[in-house]
């Protein structure tokens, strides 16, 4: 059996702020399935050679066997599929050489290492009101959620609650930021989070700059210059959640504006080190992910620094949103006209991308267990009402699915 060791007990934290009775989440990773809770992201920093939870799991790793909070990792890697163990060890190798026992973390970081890595998420406030999200991730899901009595069985009353109060979050002393190297920051829109805000204020304030990596999912819609003056002092890459082009965007995710997006990404690129785009394949963006991937090709054509791969993420959730409903007519219908698109683009990752759509298109199965609060046309008829939208002006082929 391979080395199933881990750098990320000892060096990561992931900090999600969540005004529940139990406090916020706290984890190795954003990929573990199970947390802990803490008062504060200054706490969790604290008790993190202390609390039991780290400690078994640097435990089962050195017996090399898997955590069961890495279940996600250990099924990607019996898939042959790159972990996010394997890219965090890949990562620190770059950084402080080869880093894969608990002997080595020990000889290069210290037997109490310091935090190297956080990812970030104090809190929901958001903008925007993206079909696929939650009141947890977006305030004003929240703040709307109560006008649809489907949408408050879609969501449950906890978590609207919980949207509609958001969390107190404090930016921890900066002892316990001094060794913090990269900072990965996601919301609601952290751009738009004061929390978020402060703490790179707080790296700023530590000296902080270029050595630091900063990567921001953000949906684009924030390119201020208070924004603008706080990124350019490190090294920043910028994830734009982006899942459709022209009118798919704007309708996915309501109150986005495309060509305020396309404007908005022209001001922030000189001030990136890396930028890209995350897109979750649904049944809503499925019939235009062509046109998605001519855009794609452009960007990397147009920005140097539009380096990222974009990679097409199946959503889960809602069941209703999986394009394993799509029928099987639709399924040739796409899978043709990806092929003929694939011949007008350039860029590899676009190849990869259109190939990536193509596969889960045509192997992607109906959800098992279905559940019947997430049904594809309840749930659009009433986010259509709410947001006074029209599915069927995007393509006339969702009629199949609304009837």
């Amino acid at each position: 059996m391979d080395n199933l060791f881990c750098p990320y007990p000892y060096t990561n934290l992931y900090y999600r702020g969540r005004n529940h009775p139990r406090g916020h989440r706290v984890k190795v990773c954003c990929d573990a399935v199970e947390d802990i809770t803490a008062n504060s992201l200054q706490q969790a920093i604290k008790e993190r050679h202390t609390h039991p939870y780290w400690q078994n799991l640097k435990d089962t790793f050195n017996k090399n066997e898997w955590p069961t909070a890495c279940r996600k990792c250990k099924t990607q890697e019996e898939k042959q599929q790159t972990s996010h163990r394997q890219m965090a060890i890949k990562t620190y190798e770059e950084k402080f050489g080869q880093l894969d026992s608990e002997e080595l973390v020990h000889e290069k970081l210290g037997t109490t290492p310091s935090v190297i890595s956080l990812d970030v998420r104090p809190n929901n406030k958001c903008n925007l009101m993206c079909r696929m999200c939650t009141p947890v991730d977006s305030s004003l899901i929240a703040e709307h959620a109560g006008e649809s009595q489907t949408l408050v069985e879609l969501y449950g009353e906890r978590d609207i609650a919980d949207g509609l109060e958001p969390p107190e979050f404090e930016v921890p002393d900066k002892e316990l930021l001094k060794d913090v190297n990269n900072i990965r920051m996601l919301g609601g829109e952290p751009t738009l989070d004061e929390n978020c805000l402060a703490l790179l204020d707080k790296m700023i304030e530590l000296g902080k700059g270029p050595e630091v990596h900063i990567s921001i999912t953000t949906n684009g819609t924030n390119a201020r210059k208070s924004f603008l003056d706080r990124i350019k002092h490190f090294n920043t890459n910028l994830r734009f959640s982006i899942d459709g082009y022209g009118p798919y965007y704007e309708y996915v995710r309501t109150y986005g504006n495309w060509n305020k997006l396309t404007k908005n990404i022209d001001r922030l690129a000189p001030h990136a080190a890396r930028m890209g785009a995350n897109f979750v394949l649904q049944m809503y963006n499925v019939f235009g992910v062509g046109e998605y991937a001519l855009w794609i090709d452009k960007m990397y054509e147009k920005y140097p620094n539009w380096n990222q791969p974009t990679f097409a993420i199946p959503l889960e959730w809602p069941q209703g949103f999986d394009i394993g409903f799509l029928t099987s007519e639709h399924r040739k219908q796409l899978a043709e006209e990806l092929n003929t698109i694939e011949q007008q683009v350039h860029h590899p990752n676009t190849i990869k991308f259109i190939r990536q759509c193509v596969n889960w298109i045509l192997t992607r199965e109906v959800p098992t267990h279905l559940v019947p609060q997430q049904s594809f046309q309840q749930l659009t008829l009433a986010m259509d009402k709410q947001r006074s939208t029209d599915l069927i002006k995007l393509d006339e082929r969702f009629r199949e699915y609304i009837k």
